[in-house]
Parts: structure tokens; sequence; C-alpha cells
């Protein structure tokens, strides 16, 4: 009886190690996964410009002119927290790789918010959502992300909404 008991032992045993060496193997597995789908993504190994807008995107599509980058952005929608409303960009010359929005306060940590414009015939777009600021402030700063094959462009609108 002894030996059936250590018997049943060492085989639990062994069925917790296979176990345990299962979620072992599959955490190894989705890590090489993540870390080839990582390093896929683009990284911008050359300059960033950043360029400071004083165009006002709640009353007005805005022309961006810097240098070779020349592009209009506009909201279509109302501008108002947790109401989906819509970015669009029109290239008028380079054409970027990916364009991504993202919207912040000035000295607030605003957590996580960028959204990816999906290109849609001539069009870069994306539906939307401001985020609450818990402190009421109407202050956003909008960082608009173009990434070209070896430079980034950064556009900064400042609006009230």
């Amino acid at each position: 009886m002894l030996r059936e008991l250590r018997l049943f032992q060492v085989s639990g045993l062994s069925r917790k190690n296979m176990k345990l060496s299962i979620i072992v193997i599959l955490l190894f597995v989705l890590s090489y996964i993540a870390g080839q789908w990582l390093s896929s993504k683009k990284v911008i190994t050359g300059p960033v410009h950043i360029y400071q807008s004083d165009c006002d995107l709640t009353k007005t599509a805005c022309q961006v002119v810097d240098g070779d980058y020349k592009y209009i952005v506009q909201f279509n929608g109302e501008v108002s927290p947790l109401k989906p409303f819509s970015i669009l960009l029109t290239t008028e010359n380079l054409e970027p790789i990916t364009v991504d929005a993202e919207f912040l306060m000035e000295d607030m940590d605003m957590g996580y918010n960028k959204q990816p414009l999906h290109k849609e015939e001539s069009k870069w777009q994306a539906r939307v959502i401001l985020p609450v600021c818990s402190l009421g402030r109407k202050d956003w700063v909008l960082k608009l992300n173009l990434v070209y094959a070896d430079t980034a462009h950064q556009t900064q609108f400042k609006f009230r909404q």
C-alpha cells in the first residue's frame, strides 16, 4: 500500500512538472512571436521634425507647410470628450508610411492615447475619442505624427474644447 502511494505521488508530481513545462514552453513561444512582431515595426533612425502650428483645428481645416512637408488636417464632427469625431489628413506632396494622432495636455499624464490613421483613397483618417480630463481642463494638444522612409514629422496643434 505504501509503495502504491509513493507511485501515485511520483506520477502526480510528474503531471505537475509536465504542466509547468508546457506553460514555460508556451511562454517562450509567445515571447518569440512578440519579439518578431515588435522587431518588424518601423524604427526611425533619422531626424524627427517638430512643427508647432498656430491653427485652431476646432474652427477650420489647417494647412501645414514646413519645408518639404505639406498637408491639410481637419476635425470632422463635434470635438468633445467621450464623443467620437474624425481626423482627416490629406498630403500634398510626400506620402507617409504611417500616421498617428495623440491627444495630451501640457504638464499632465493622460496615459497612452495614440490612434493610428488609416489610408482610405487619397486621405488618411481615423475615428477618435477625446479623453476626459479628471481635473476639468480643456486645453488640449494634438500631436500628429507622420512617419516617412527615413524621417518623421510631428505637428503639434493646441486647441480648447
